[in-house]
């Protein structure tokens, strides 16, 4: 049974590494991929400055007719491990698909970027029953006091959604879907968000998804395409691209 697992692993490797080496031979997905990351570093780098003008910006308070009904709760080590949990699943799984896993950073970049202005056009107070959302993983390493003011609308949420939305197999989906929810409950119990915030999310995410798919998708698709079929990119652009081909 070991050996069986064994090649099993062996052989699951070898396809991540031949998927991403066939990948890396054309040029337009070098260019898709650097850019991606170029992207994201910028707007985060944007974001993690933005987010200090926030947390001393005057915002309102908001009345929410869920958290009233209940005292908040801690639950900042579910949250984390199932946020760091996730990721880590989704890296691992959508390392199999190169041209998924880009368009999931590019629409991550995206997703940044909306919340961005989300985040400046609701200036919010956090609700005055709030339990700070610590993460335990940071606070290893930087005792900076957490953010109270990034509030509308919830990242968290919005991360787990983005990744029920560009994983391939229904089982993973499921399971993303499912800690969407959970985050989603936790946030709102814990008092870290208003519901609004949690309830929007989802449409951001679905948002910058589509987005990133009209901006990127016909190339990515028509790479992954070429790939598979070896037929050139140039040939492949000229069809209707579908998720599918991801």
């Amino acid at each position: 049974m070991f050996a069986t697992d064994e090649k099993k692993r062996f052989r699951d490797s070898r396809r991540r590494k031949s998927a991403w080496a066939e990948a890396w031979s054309h040029r337009p997905f070098q260019h898709q991929c650097l850019l991606a990351i170029l992207f994201l570093g910028i707007t985060l780098g944007i974001f993690a400055n933005f987010v200090q003008f926030v947390e001393h910006r005057p915002g309102a308070l908001l009345p929410d007719p869920i958290q009233e009904h209940f005292s908040p709760r801690n639950f900042t080590w579910p949250i984390f491990v199932l946020i760091y949990g996730s990721l880590a699943a989704a890296i691992y799984h959508l390392s199999r698909y190169p041209t998924r896993l880009v368009l999931a950073v590019q629409t991550y970049g995206l997703m940044v970027l909306m919340r961005l202005i989300a985040m400046y056009l609701t200036p919010l107070e956090p609700p005055p029953s709030m339990i700070l959302l610590k993460d335990p993983f940071v606070e290893l390493f930087t005792t900076s006091t957490p953010l109270t003011r990034d509030l509308f609308f919830s990242g968290h949420t919005s991360t787990m959604f983005l990744l029920f939305l560009v994983t391939p197999h229904a089982r993973w989906r499921s399971f993303f879907l499912l800690s969407t929810i959970l985050i989603g409950i936790m946030v709102i119990w814990q008092h870290v968000h208003y519901a609004i915030d949690v309830f929007a999310a989802p449409f951001f995410a679905y948002g910058s998804y589509r987005m990133a798919w009209l901006l990127w998708g016909k190339k990515l698709s028509a790479i992954h395409r070429a790939v598979v079929t070896g037929v050139p990119i140039a040939e492949q652009l000229v069809t209707t691209p579908t998720k599918s081909d991801l």
